[in-house]
């Protein structure tokens, strides 16, 4: 694969940094595209009209019809559902504080906020955090 030429245009293999920084970009954007869709069906279910509720089951409703007008806030936290709304945040905040403290801004100090928060140290200690991040999109 290292001598294949125009796939090295678009991922550079032969070097590490810029492969890393290739890769993450191709994540953020993948993990934007798959938020909006969230967003939107998230969207649509709040937008859908209310069924009466059901609480001895005799009408034997559907997983779709029970979650068809519930707020967003029920839509993401509601864990008999499933607890993929919970992990998706906390993934998303994971990631930005990833893709924040990597900016050349932040690893090298050149701004105020970053010589009171620790620079490089930060970014090192926030890029370690890969073990939980891998855990909790298993769990997603």
């Amino acid at each position: 694969m290292r001598r294949v030429g125009s796939s090295r245009e678009w991922v550079p293999i032969d070097d590490p940094i810029n492969f890393h920084i290739v890769i993450a970009m191709f994540t953020m954007i993948a993990a934007a595209i798959h938020i909006a869709g969230h967003c939107v069906h998230a969207y649509l279910i709040r937008a859908a009209p209310t069924i009466q509720s059901d609480p001895f089951d005799l009408w034997k409703l559907t997983s779709e019809e029970k979650a068809s007008g519930m707020t967003f806030f029920h839509q993401i936290f509601n864990i008999q559902l499933r607890c993929a709304g919970f992990t998706g945040i906390i993934l998303t905040v994971m990631m930005l504080a990833i893709l924040l403290t990597a900016l050349n801004c932040s690893r090298r100090r050149t701004n105020c906020l970053t010589r009171r928060i620790g620079g490089f140290n930060l970014f090192w200690r926030i890029h370690m955090s890969w073990k939980l991040i891998y855990v909790s999109l298993l769990l997603h």
